[in-house]
């Protein structure tokens, strides 16, 4: 978006001079876009000479997008433009602040959400609850406060219905000297199941009397021009299934409805759905389903049907995948012993299946016995990393980038295969340190590890994305197809369903171009209307 396209309630939120903004827009009206030319022309204000802008949001797709966008916004002033989530931000304040302020202890580690599934919460390494309040006590540290009330001369929050007391909190200690922007939709306001946390509906409504001025953007969508998605989004978050919006958006092909699809029958469908989209013009395509088992399910059942896809929300398998790299190279110097490295092999397939430990997981971290065919693969990798010591880490390398293919298990091979070449140019750029490269490469690959489960790391992906629908906030695609299962659990609420509407709103929302809906034969209340617009 350019300057000139920016609209006139747009100008009014990018030129505002109030310390506190909250700006509110429904989805697509362009808030993120407006912020980051708030930010530049702060920047740009000669009193800001040297000053920085902050970006803070809840998501790394959120942080793509926001990067994605600013390219054009933000030429010739990048450097001074940082872009995180809350607890990237956080886990970076302790790992900087927190050994100083006596909150933890120096380079503090982070236990993997799958680690502590499978195995359990380690007592002396944090977990991902442990960021938020531990950085909010090395704020309020007078030096350490001091020297962030410094850095910003504006701070830019995303998706602020979605914040928690916490997230208020580091806000409230960020503004001191800095401009403070908030951008949200309370119709997209999805995260109700963490009302203990503070994350409720009403944030919105409540701070607006907390801030200097209030900016409601016209409800215009960039997303899509035409308006019709949006308007449909809007009539089935309201429950009126029936409105003109719908039955034009069937009549015109944006939204196509299929009920009472027998399981067997839902891949094929997805399949030529996607076939049929890809004709119409469409180029990236997202795949909704409600919950991570139903995800994973599908994503296997895709893979045995030749889509090629990617399933999102697995960055931790990709940390996952070089720590069990790391335990086998390790294990061949002499410097982990094999249950190791099978445990590091079980959290790795934890972290690539989503819902529960599978079986097998919790047989390699612990002494059941396996499949004899399983046992002997691993047999060969223990004696091929054994035999590798002694050429070379070159060579032990290239053994433990190809650890888990060799297995043959299913789950998990595109991950892996993701963070193998990482590996061995860690390795390669670690070797002839002598007796420190292990521990070199050890500290390279717990910077990696850390920065998988809190960054993103923007790469190149499948056109087709599948994902559950609490990750869709973010994200867009020309085509989204939403499979609604019979055994869905949407909660207990009733109709209206005021928060599973909402959620149903953003999902709907993600498509610039068409939607396909996908119903079981005894579909939940929640979305059993579909049903009857076919």
């Amino acid at each position: 978006m350019n300057r000139s396209d920016l609209t006139a309630k747009q100008r009014e939120a990018v030129d505002a001079r109030e310390n506190a903004l909250l700006v509110i827009g429904g989805a697509g009206t362009g808030k993120t876009s407006l912020a980051l030319w708030a930010a530049r022309t702060e920047l740009e204000r000669p009193e800001n000479a040297g000053s920085r802008a902050l970006f803070l949001t809840f998501s790394r797709t959120a942080v793509d997008q926001i990067a994605t966008r600013s390219k054009a916004v933000v030429s010739g002033i990048e450097s001074r433009i940082e872009v995180s989530t809350f607890h990237s931000f956080a886990y970076r304040i302790l790992r900087r602040f927190g050994h100083l302020a006596g909150v933890t202890e120096r380079n503090p580690t982070v236990q993997s959400a799958s680690e502590a599934k499978l195995l359990g919460q380690s007592v002396d390494r944090l977990v991902y609850d442990d960021l938020m309040p531990l950085a909010l006590r090395v704020l309020e540290t007078p030096a350490v406060a001091g020297l962030f009330a410094q850095r910003w001369c504006m701070v830019v929050c995303d998706e602020f219905q979605d914040t928690g007391d916490e997230h208020w909190d580091l806000l409230s200690m960020l503004r001191v000297s800095s401009r403070l922007m908030l951008l949200g939709d309370e119709h997209q306001s999805i995260f109700g199941f963490l009302a203990h946390k503070g994350v409720q509906p009403g944030r919105i409504r409540d701070t607006a009397t907390l801030v200097d001025r209030v900016v409601e953007l016209e409800q215009v969508s960039h997303r899509d021009p035409t308006g019709a998605i949006p308007a449909l989004a809007s009539s089935i978050r309201e429950r009126r299934f029936g409105d003109e919006s719908v039955r034009d958006a069937i009549a015109e092909g944006r939204l196509r409805i299929h009920s009472g699809v027998e399981d067997d029958g839902v891949v094929e469908l997805i399949g030529g759905t996607l076939d049929g989209a890809w004709q119409r013009g469409c180029r990236t395509f997202g795949v909704f389903a409600h919950s991570n088992q139903s995800v994973a399910e599908l994503s296997l059942q895709l893979a045995d049907a030749n889509v090629e896809h990617e399933l999102v929300g697995l960055p931790d398998a990709e940390a996952d995948a070089l720590y069990a790299m790391l335990a086998s190279t390790r294990y061949a110097y002499r410097e982990a012993e094999w249950p190791d490295v099978k445990v590091a092999l079980g959290t790795f397939l934890t972290a690539s299946t989503r819902g529960s430990p599978p079986p097998l997981a919790h047989a390699l971290a612990s002494d059941t016995p396996l499949p004899s065919a399983l046992e002997e693969r691993l047999d060969g990798v223990m004696a091929s990393l054994v035999n590798a010591a002694e050429e070379s880490l070159a060579e032990v390398a290239a053994v433990a980038a190809e650890a888990w293919t060799s297995l043959g298990v299913v789950a998990g091979n595109a991950p892996w295969e993701r963070s193998a070449p990482s590996f061995i140019s860690l390795c390669k750029r670690t070797e002839g340190r002598g007796e420190r490269h292990l521990d070199d490469l050890a500290a390279a690959i717990g910077q990696m590890r850390a920065s998988a489960m809190f960054d993103s790391r923007r790469r190149r992906s499948p056109a087709v994305q599948v994902m559950n629908l609490h990750q869709t906030k973010g994200r867009e695609s020309d085509a989204v197809v939403i499979l609604f299962s019979d055994s869905d659990f949407h909660g207990r609420e009733v109709e209206p369903f005021p928060e599973a509407s909402r959620l149903l709103y953003v999902v709907l929302t993600r498509a610039r171009k068409e939607i396909t809906v996908i119903l079981g034969g005894d579909p939940h209340p929640l979305v059993a209307p579909f049903g009857s617009l076919t």
